[in-house]
């Protein structure tokens, strides 16, 4: 080994023993069976006077995500780089009575292509007891919706949805010997305004407010520690037996090629 290396590497080495940690980076994706139940509001009004309906359902839930753990294990704080929750379809039936002249309309609405992502890195702190908040995540909902509606207008409404915003968001974290796990997912509600312009004759308004429950949803994958430079053995830490073996490897100079 070059000398000069040594004594460089060695010096870093001493100046970092027993203060530099890395942190860990995790791949998860969503456990088999997770579910989450959507709530629709439909709030319509038409030129004879508006209602609100609400229908909800149960549905499954896929996707992954990606997140750095800070600090040495047990974790302080999370970083979550990437998340995605897919939902299947989901359909609901709505009634609405515009006004007391009896106008009555029906609804079939279809909710497709659910997702649920990120927008940028969310960073929080982990408590005791696990849990993370995020109270102003800056997530990327979107879906596409279908609806069909009878009685006394009859017409179909469709289009996608797609918005960035600040949500509340909060999570619980549980990592040990390599493996991390998240669950009790909660997200603030979703609001979409359908433009007016796309409306059928006779119809104002529509809003679509979409409360999604993510409690039967979880996460699972594994944890690895990053690199740290002086880190000779490879455990995360830059200690005392990093020492060791960069002392045990002292030797003379090897000759110039």
């Amino acid at each position: 080994m070059n000398r000069f290396a040594l004594i460089s590497t060695l010096g870093a080495t001493t100046l970092l023993a027993g203060v530099s940690t890395a942190d860990s980076f995790a791949e998860l994706t969503v456990d088999a069976g997770s579910s989450a139940s959507v709530q629709l509001r439909v709030d319509i009004s038409t030129f004879l006077g508006g209602d609100d309906g609400s229908d909800s359902t149960s549905v499954s839930v896929t996707g992954s995500a990606a997140a750095d753990l800070i600090g040495p294990d047990p974790f302080s704080a999370i970083a979550i780089n990437d998340l995605n929750l897919d939902l299947s379809d989901a359909g609901l039936d709505y009634e609405f009575f515009c006004s007391i002249f009896g106008c009555l309309l029906n609804a079939n609405v279809t909710v497709s292509n659910f997702n649920l992502g990120i927008a940028e890195t969310l960073n929080g702190d982990i408590a005791s007891n696990g849990d993370v908040s995020f109270p102003d995540a800056l997530f990327n909902p979107s879906f596409s919706f279908d609806a069909q509606i009878g009685g006394a207008i009859s017409e179909s409404i469709s289009g996608d949805f797609s918005d960035v915003a600040g949500q509340a968001f909060n999570c619980r974290v549980d990592a040990e010997n390599g493996i991390v796990f998240i669950d009790n997912f909660g997200i603030d509600q979703i609001v979409y305004e359908i433009d007016p312009a796309s409306l059928p004759t006779g119809v104002n308004s529509v809003t679509i407010t979409a409360n999604v429950n993510l409690g039967g949803v979880s996460m699972t994958g594994a944890y690895v520690p990053d690199s740290v430079f002086g880190d000779l053995d490879g455990d995360g830490d830059v200690n005392g037996g990093d020492l060791g073996l960069l002392l045990g490897g002292w030797g003379p100079v090897s000759e110039a090629s």
